[in-house]
């Protein structure tokens, strides 16, 4: 089973994708009308947290899988299917925009590490493009596929290191 083909598994249930990614949102914008102060205690931090992760997740793999049908495969974006590829973008940054007007990130568990998770994604990705673009992959006689491996390869070395420098 591809990626190609998991998206159009999940294309055939919309009502689904659509109540799955408005939930957030709309949790967290009526989590947010109660919140008086930016300082989130109690179960609220938990439950911010779990949106959070509920919509970060699918919207750096859609993002990630929106990005390279735009840069490497050069896809058409009117051909591509709204619920799959920007409805969790935009369930996304909504979410994060809602939580983060009335609630300060640092006091909810485990963003730190999902925002970690996602400045190295895209710098990965920035490294991966910049090879691309440069055409330096074509003196090697190199495929796509070895493109992704040594963006796999890159993407575990930035996070050791990361880790290391940060420890």
């Amino acid at each position: 089973m591809t990626i190609e083909d998991v998206a159009q598994l999940a294309s055939y249930y919309p009502v689904q994708l659509l109540a799955y990614f408005s939930i957030p949102p709309v949790l967290s914008w009526i989590l947010g009308i109660f919140q008086r102060n930016r300082v989130v205690v109690g179960i609220k931090k938990y439950v911010y947290s779990l949106l959070i992760f509920l919509v970060t997740i699918p919207g750096i793999v859609s993002l990630s899988l929106t990005a390279y049908l735009i840069f490497f495969s050069r896809q058409n974006l009117l051909k591509l299917n709204i619920l799959i590829y920007f409805l969790p973008i935009i369930s996304m940054i909504v979410t994060l925009a809602f939580i983060g007007r009335k609630a300060d990130f640092d006091s909810i568990p485990g963003f730190d590490r999902l925002s970690g998770l996602m400045a190295l994604i895209a710098v990965t990705f920035f490294i991966i493009l910049l090879i691309y673009k440069t055409r330096i992959f074509v003196v090697f006689y190199g495929s796509l596929e070895y493109l992704l491996i040594i963006g796999v390869i890159l993407f575990v070395l930035l996070q050791r290191a990361a880790a290391k420098l940060f420890k």
